[in-house]
C-alpha cells in the first residue's frame, strides 16, 4: 500500500515506569548486603537484617538514580514502663495524708528558716574612742 511515496512517521509512545511499592519484606545479612541489594527504578523496598535488630528501606527514583538507603533500629518496648507510671499515681484514700505530710514539711522548714534569723548571734562590743 503506497501513499503516494510519502510513509507515515510513527513515533513510539513514551511510557513512564509505574511506581509500586515492594511486595513484602526481603531478609539480608547485614548492612553491606542491604546496600548492595538491587532495587528496580521507581521502586523502594524494605529489607529486614536477620544478624541484628534493623530494618532497612531501600529506594530508587524514576530513574534509576538510588536514593539514600533510611535505617531503624528496632527496639521492643518493655512493660516496666508501665508498671513505673503506675508508681506515680495515687489512692483517693493516701490523698489526705500526702497533702499534710507536704504541709508539715513545708511549715517545718519555715519554722527552721525564720529560727535561724532570730537566733542569737555574740557580736563584740566596740569601745567608744571618746571614753
Amino acid at each position: 500500500m503506497a501513499y503516494n511515496g510519502v510513509y507515515p512517521m510513527i513515533y513510539p509512545q513514551y511510557q513512564p515506569y509505574p511506581v509500586q511499592q515492594s511486595q513484602g519484606i526481603n531478609w539480608v545479612q547485614g548492612r553491606t548486603a542491604a546496600q548492595s541489594f538491587t532495587v528496580p527504578a521507581g521502586q523502594s523496598a524494605i529489607l529486614m537484617d536477620s544478624d541484628a535488630p534493623y530494618v532497612y528501606k531501600k529506594e530508587t527514583a524514576m530513574d534509576g538514580r538510588p536514593l539514600p538507603m533510611e535505617v531503624y533500629k528496632l527496639v521492643k518496648e518493655e512493660e516496666t514502663k508501665k508498671q513505673d507510671d503506675a508508681k506515680n499515681y495515687v489512692r483517693v484514700d493516701q490523698i489526705d495524708d500526702l497533702i499534710l505530710d507536704k504541709i508539715e514539711d513545708i511549715v517545718k522548714d519555715e519554722v527552721e528558716r525564720r529560727l535561724s534569723e532570730l537566733s542569737f548571734k555574740p557580736t563584740r562590743k566596740v569601745k567608744n574612742s571618746e571614753e
